[in-house]
């Protein structure tokens, strides 16, 4: 199993800066921010136990180590170029492709990985020792006098093309080919195209659509998504971008014979590489100190906290919560996330063995209406046992009669 994280030499780390890494497209800010060196260099905490680091342009090094257990890549081609003709009497535009879109799964890969986004027109990919995967990028627009041929998708999906009569044809996009002839085929939706139980499942971002086309004029004007290049709203005579790192074909307008103006073209956008990772689960364990039994080990996910067990017991001692360290100088905070296995010490402190009589709150043994008072006596602390009663009675008795036969001798003696 590969054990994966971001550790990047200083050569690696050039080519980062110099290749350019970022973070993920707009709408998809992550959950909260890397905590520490949990994700590495350059990356990104999505979630407590998942990481991500974008590759936007060249070639880099991307070497793992050993704080994950699982890595999956997004691949996405750069897109096809969109094309423009003109020579004054006859006109033609075509919109480019859109790059192909996959997710593969790295993990049984090995370091370092070498991964590669594709410019514009090219294709990205990723090399792990054996296992190599890429993504085509888009094909160009084809476009001459009065005819024109929108350029297919990188996974293969077909551009439209000029019926007689038309001179302008969309490009295709990842997700299908043009739905009408000036508008840009769709993309993909990167969590369609993720397996099931992905590190990519659920994400909602669309990229690899094709490029639009439109007349200069205004007459007509196609629409784009997903990162593919169209007109500018409110102004025909302008290409709106293909969105950087998104794959999405390059757009074109058809020129006016009417006005002598020649139409324009745009590039297709780059490609993107993106990689995730899952960090490896901890384990607390939890010593019970020498007395009672321990509860059951936790394994959590990374990033989260543990269950605060039930409380152990032992005769003759006092449980007194759990500790993070062995001379139980920190209590636990069991709402406090993990980032690393650990073990919880027990605290205890002596108290009464099962049998033996407990002191007592003299205050608190004293029920309402039975306080000291005028008619009763205070405690003395003394305690009397039944037989030392029995004696004091007998004693009393042979006292009493004692005295009543001392005083009948005394009487006879008088008379």
């Amino acid at each position: 199993m590969m054990k994966l994280a971001v550790r990047s030499t200083a050569a690696a780390l050039t080519a980062l800066a110099t290749a350019g890494v970022g973070s993920l497209f707009a709408g998809a800010a992550p959950a909260q921010a890397a905590e520490g060196d949990a994700c590495g260099p350059g990356a990104t905490l999505l979630a407590p136990d998942t990481c991500e680091q974008v590759f936007t342009g060249g070639t880099t090094t991307f070497t793992p180590s050993a704080t994950a257990t699982k890595l999956e890549a997004l691949l996405v081609g750069g897109g096809g170029s969109g094309a423009a003709y003109g020579n004054g009497t006859g006109y033609g535009a075509a919109g480019g492709g859109g790059g192909e879109v996959k997710v593969v799964d790295v993990t049984t890969g090995a370091a370092p990985i070498t991964v590669n986004v594709g410019g514009s027109a090219q294709a990205s990919s990723i090399v792990s020792g054996a296992f190599t995967s890429s993504a085509a990028s888009g094909v160009a627009g084809v476009a001459g006098n009065e005819v024109a041929t929108g350029g297919a998708s990188g996974n293969g999906n077909a551009g439209a093309s000029t019926p007689a009569g038309s001179n302008y044809a969309a490009g295709a996009g990842a997700g299908g080919s043009p739905s009408v002839q000036q508008n840009g085929g769709a993309g993909l939706v990167v969590g369609d195209v993720a397996a099931v139980g992905s590190l990519f499942a659920g994400d909602t971002r669309c990229v690899g659509g094709g490029g639009a086309v439109g007349t200069i004029s205004g007459s007509i004007v196609g629409t784009a998504a997903c990162g593919g290049s169209a007109q500018t709203p409110g102004d025909a005579t302008q290409l709106s971008a293909a969105v950087a790192n998104s794959g999405g074909g390059g757009g074109a307008t058809i020129g006016d014979a009417a006005t002598s103006r020649f139409g324009t073209s745009s590039a297709g956008a780059s490609g993107v590489v993106v990689l995730r990772w899952r960090l490896a689960p901890v384990t607390v364990t939890f010593d019970a100190n020498g007395h009672g039994a321990a509860p059951a080990a936790e394994t959590v996910s990374y990033g989260t906290a543990a269950a605060e067990p039930s409380a152990p017991s032992a005769t003759g001692w006092v449980f007194g919560g759990w500790f993070t360290d062995a001379t139980l100088a920190t209590p636990v905070d069991f709402a406090a996330p993990l980032t690393a296995s650990t073990t919880y010490f027990a605290k205890w402190t002596a108290g009464p063995v099962s049998g033996t009589p407990t002191a007592v709150d003299p205050a608190a043994a004293v029920s309402d209406g039975d306080a000291v008072g005028a008619d009763r006596l205070p405690d003395t602390g003394v305690e009397v046992s039944g037989a030392a009663i029995v004696t004091a009675l007998s004693a009393l008795v042979l006292g009493l009669g004692l005295v009543t036969v001392a005083r009948v001798r005394r009487r006879r003696q008088q008379f």
